[in-house]
């Protein structure tokens, strides 16, 4: 990072903001990967802020690592669910496992704001698109998709 003339301490201070903004613990992956989006920018490209840009693209890959992160693990419980309709009849600890998952995503869904849990159940179960859900219920898709990424953090919580 010495083409930018920083320090150490300069880069280590944009590590914890980063770590502060994201909430995660790969904060210096994050800054780095910002760095080299920066480093391998079209040359053309002016930048007035060096470090907001590094900061913000930083936070933003970390939002998209979150995603992707939340993306796998409902894949997987979509797999497992799939996996265990398919079998015809459980193992006895099986069916019990199961039961105690379902009554505790039961409880957590209960938990959940009002809001959150409607939009939830209108996306996984009825299908609608954020958009869809957005138009319905008169507010912006970016709101679904918050109340969304709230439901399914408090739902792979209560998996694991």
């Amino acid at each position: 990072m010495n083409e930018l003339g920083w320090d150490g301490s300069e880069w280590r201070n944009l590590v914890r903001r980063v770590a502060r903004l994201s909430n995660r613990s790969d904060a210096e992956d994050l800054l780095h990967s910002a760095y080299i989006r920066y480093r391998d920018r079209k040359p053309d490209t002016k930048i007035g802020n060096i470090n907001a840009f590094l900061i913000r693209t930083a936070v933003n890959l970390g939002i998209d690592e979150h995603r992707r992160e939340q993306r796998r693990r409902l894949e997987c419980l979509d797999t497992i669910s799939d996996e265990r309709s398919c079998e015809k009849s459980p193992a006895q600890d099986e069916a019990i496992a199961h039961r105690q998952s379902l009554f505790r995503i039961s409880s957590e869904l209960n938990r959940l704001n009002p809001r959150t849990s409607e939009i939830l159940m209108m996306h996984r179960f009825e299908g609608l698109t954020y958009s869809e859900i957005a138009a319905k219920l008169k507010i912006t898709p970016s709101a679904v998709e918050k109340h969304i990424a709230k439901a399914m953090a408090v739902l792979t919580q209560a998996m694991e």
